[in-house]
């Protein structure tokens, strides 16, 4: 029984396309169509050959036969893997910076801070007497009652000291500034208690306190006078030639 479908169209299609695609000639066309017992006669196909014409020909209805032929081996040359070269460094190159100019001109230099105003000496006291007459550079005699001590001064320069003996404590030789007020070679001098005549080298200086030789006692360094300055007699001489009349005497405890 012959059946005739469109696959058995696209069957013959196949083996029309092997013969003319794939060169198997007429005898391989014929073989085929023996081996599927597939004689059909031309107005046998005309019917399929026109509902081919009707529609396009899809590649599902086209199959081609494969003839099975002797393996061939295809050569295949291996080329060797050329190393692969690193990117190329895409990083943006960044000149150095270039210094900043300096101008041809010294900076200026910063604005200096006012100067405070010199502090205020300090309130000065008023100088004592006896700094006084050591800035003055003149002669003058210093008598220290605590210390039964007379010193020649020249301005601040001691040139002169000796041991006296001033008033007892009963007539005390009174402390001040004074001056030589008389100078006399020898005296006589008088009192409710004594009378002592000849005494040398007196220089009186506050009524009757002075400065004189003593001769009648030899305890100088011991309050013993009645308020006079006694001193040795050599040691009285030197002073009456080196004072004069208003010789400063400043007498202090």
């Amino acid at each position: 029984m012959r059946v005739r479908t469109p696959g058995r169209i696209g069957q013959c299609m196949g083996w029309v396309v092997g013969w003319v695609v794939l060169g198997t000639g007429p005898a391989a066309f014929a073989q085929g169509l023996q081996e599927r017992s597939m004689v059909l006669s031309m107005p046998e196909l005309a019917p399929e050959m026109s509902l081919l014409a009707q529609r396009p020909v899809l590649l599902a209805d086209v199959v081609v036969p494969v003839v099975p032929g002797p393996a061939t081996s295809v050569p295949t040359t291996t080329t060797p893997a050329s190393p692969i070269a690193p990117p190329p460094d895409i990083t943006p190159s960044v000149p150095p910076a270039s210094p900043l100019p300096q101008p041809p001109w010294p900076e200026p230099a910063p604005p200096a801070l006012p100067t405070p105003p010199p502090a205020p000496p300090p309130p000065s006291r008023p100088l004592t007497p006896m700094e006084r007459l050591k800035q003055s550079g003149k002669r003058w005699i210093e008598i220290d009652t605590s210390r039964q001590r007379l010193f020649a001064w020249e301005g601040d320069k001691q040139v002169y000291a000796v041991i006296v003996s001033t008033g007892k404590p009963s007539t005390p030789t009174p402390s001040g500034v004074f001056a030589i007020q008389s100078r006399h070679r020898y005296a006589r001098m008088r009192g409710a208690d004594y009378d002592v005549p000849d005494v040398p080298y007196t220089m009186y200086y506050s009524g009757n306190y002075a400065i004189h030789g003593a001769y009648w006692h030899n305890r100088f360094g011991t309050p013993v006078s009645h308020g006079c300055v006694n001193v040795a007699v050599d040691h009285a001489k030197w002073l009456f030639e080196w004072a004069s009349l208003g010789t400063p005497v400043v007498v202090h405890r």
